[in-house]
């Protein structure tokens, strides 16, 4: 499968997970993004997530 193809079908997923992590905004680049990307192609994920607060 191509993560193009996996991050479609389990989208709600990853954006669950991303949220328990307290990731804001994660993109995609690379040859996902591109729709290039062939079965055994990674998957390029940016994200970020807010500073934590210091006691």
């Amino acid at each position: 499968m191509r993560p193009s193809e996996a991050l479609s079908l389990h989208r709600t997923q990853i954006r669950e997970i991303a949220l328990s992590h307290r990731v804001n905004s994660i993109r995609v680049f690379g040859s996902a993004l591109r729709g290039d990307d062939v079965p055994g192609s990674d998957l390029d994920l940016l994200w970020w997530s807010p500073p934590r607060k210091q006691p």
